[in-house]
């Protein structure tokens, strides 16, 4: 059984890069894989998974961006060339809206010259 979080546990505004780099992480780069988790991967996949039960935040945000493939011709050419076409997608009113999110700290690996 889980136990519901007790009155002293608060919510805080803190600044984080996105892209999830997991605690365990040993490489000097991180993954280029862990940028969007999908829900229903989240639980499973060990990358998301203690996030996943421990540390859930809110991202707030104006709007975001999805991308579709478009073609153009190249008028000098004639070459037809594929590319994305970025859309801004928003709310009306402008509202904050607040996407899911997962937190993990973590802390580079100590080299012996540092």
């Amino acid at each position: 059984m889980r136990s519901r979080p007790g009155p002293d546990v608060g919510f805080a505004l803190a600044q984080a890069r996105w892209g999830l780099i997991p605690a365990w992480w040993k490489e000097t780069t991180p993954s280029q894989s862990t940028f969007n988790a999908r829900s229903e991967d989240a639980a499973s996949k060990r990358v998301w998974r203690q996030p996943y039960r421990h540390s859930r935040c809110l991202v707030p945000a104006v709007g975001w961006y999805e991308w579709r493939s478009v073609e153009s011709v190249d008028e000098k050419t004639g070459e037809v060339r594929k590319s994305k076409q970025p859309y801004f997608v928003h709310p009306g009113d402008r509202r904050l809206i607040a996407f899911a999110g997962l937190v993990s700290v973590y802390r580079p690996p100590t080299r012996p010259w540092n």
